[in-house]
């Protein structure tokens, strides 16, 4: 007799099918915007899928992977001593909810859903590809890797290319906020580093997934909140030592995943799971902190959850996250802030970077330097250009600095009704939704999409630093 379906699985079925849909709406809005880079690399992993034997067993690419490692994940807490009942008793799936970055809710018959944004693993990406080159070269010893790992125990961090890591990650993030899809410049590895950069991101999946099984393996259960609506808020427990809990234990569980890899490099294991887990941190980290206007109750930054982890690790594979961390944290922080004084993209600077590979036009890489400038200016700077824009938008202008944003985009246009969600502090708030219900209001207004886009991005970060305040 079939086992009845648990709340979780029936919640998870009824959300596959719309993620299919969702990514053919995904695929039809780079089409629409130009973003040929991401579109090319979503063409080619479809057409890889479908000559897969896995395309059998799983509607998408990308549930496959996640229901692969979240099979490896448990199995690993098995070994553990987590109980198998409470293990098959929670689910995992993907999602391109933007309001999503990675949380795990409860339903009363003591089953559980995990739902984790793609934009958290393709974000995770950028870290891994940058750590792999200095990864192969310091685990392969010899005088140059010997030679980097003193050079770097001085000064507290690798030294790698930073400003190289912080440039991909800004243009990832200017990229979800303005447009709200997840555009990436290439990186590009040397051959030999392949496979390390695969089993870093492997490492983080890893780690990211156990964090939010962990959650309901350690009986942490739904967070109590004020937000609405429950079934979309991505917030966490406010008690920050679950969630240090639950990273403990998804760090255990991701090591032992990759002992149980019959071909994993044994001697690597421990400082690879650790850079792994790090990264799965600041790329849920960046992501709150970039595009996020409002969410509730947020995981621990990332220095937190990082002091943490190097305090349970020990000798070479402790040094060796300690490291990587400078560098990596350096990127983050650098990327993940748009007020005042922020280092903007460098469209001229990645043009040229001979690791750097994009194939999106050199005017489109210089039209997000432009946005992005534009988003990390001033108030004054702001409210100058809506003053030029026209005296509707200089009325709101006004009325966001004297503090009332709900003024201000009613005199914007806006419907009472979205401007009552948008200024409601109950409500998640991502950046990208405020944008676009500008973009929408101010439609057919000006001579060009740009300028439409640009007066609207304007408006929105002069709002913006309102609403999260």
């Amino acid at each position: 007799m079939k086992p009845e379906e648990s709340q979780a699985e029936q919640r998870r079925r009824l959300l596959e099918p719309d993620r299919v849909l969702q990514l053919e709406r995904l695929r039809d809005q780079l089409r629409e915007r130009g973003h040929h880079d991401a579109l090319a690399r979503m063409d080619a992993g479809m057409l890889a899928w479908e000559q897969d034997e896995w395309s059998d067993r799983y509607a998408d690419p990308v549930s496959g992977i996640y229901q692969h490692v979240t099979e490896n994940v448990k199995a690993a807490m098995v070994d553990l001593g987590a109980d198998r009942d409470r293990l098959e008793s929670v689910c995992v799936t993907s999602t391109l909810q933007e309001t999503v970055s990675a949380m795990v809710q409860s339903f009363p018959d003591g089953s559980a859903l995990a739902k984790i944004s793609d934009s958290i693993m393709s974000l995770a990406n950028v870290y891994t590809g940058y750590s792999a080159d200095l990864f192969k070269e310091i685990s392969s010893g010899g005088p140059r890797g010997i030679w980097r790992i003193a050079r770097s125990m001085r000064g507290g961090a690798f030294g790698g290319d930073v400003d190289m890591l912080t440039g991909l990650l800004r243009y990832y993030n200017v990229n979800q906020r303005v447009f709200g899809v997840p555009a990436k410049l290439g990186l590009l590895l040397r051959p030999e580093s392949e496979a390390v950069e695969a089993f870093l991101l492997l490492q983080s999946m890893r780690f990211v997934i156990g964090h939010e099984i962990a959650h309901h393996v350690l009986g942490h259960g739904s967070v109590a909140h004020a937000f609405s609506p429950q079934d979309e808020l991505p917030t966490c427990s406010p008690d920050q030592q679950r969630e240090l809990d639950a990273d403990m234990f998804a760090l255990r569980a991701t090591q032992r995943a990759a002992e149980r890899d019959a071909g994993a490099p044994a001697a690597h294991v421990e400082a690879a799971t650790a850079l792994g887990a790090l990264v799965g941190m600041l790329v849920v980290n960046v992501t709150e902190q970039a595009l996020f206007l409002r969410r509730g109750a947020s995981h621990p930054p990332a220095s937190t959850r990082a002091a943490l982890l190097l305090g349970r690790l020990g000798g070479p594979a402790q040094t060796l996250a300690r490291l990587f961390l400078g560098d990596l944290l350096a990127a983050t922080r650098a990327s993940a802030t748009f007020e005042p004084g922020a280092r903007v993209f460098d469209a001229s600077q990645m043009i040229a970077h001979r690791r750097v590979g994009f194939l999106q036009s050199e005017d489109y890489l210089r039209l997000v330097s432009m946005l992005d400038t534009a988003q990390c200016r001033e108030d004054e700077a702001l409210t100058r250009f809506l003053h030029r824009t026209g005296s509707d938008l200089a009325e709101g202008a006004q009325a966001a600095l004297d503090g009332d944003p709900g003024a201000a985009l009613s005199a914007w246009g806006l419907e009472r009704s979205r401007t009552e969600e948008i200024c409601d502090s109950r409500r998640v708030l991502v950046f990208h939704g405020l944008l676009e219900s500008l973009r929408e209001s101010f439609a057919g207004r000006f001579p060009s999409e740009e300028e439409t886009l640009l007066t609207s991005l304007v408006a929105a970060q002069l709002v913006a630093r309102r609403l999260s305040a």
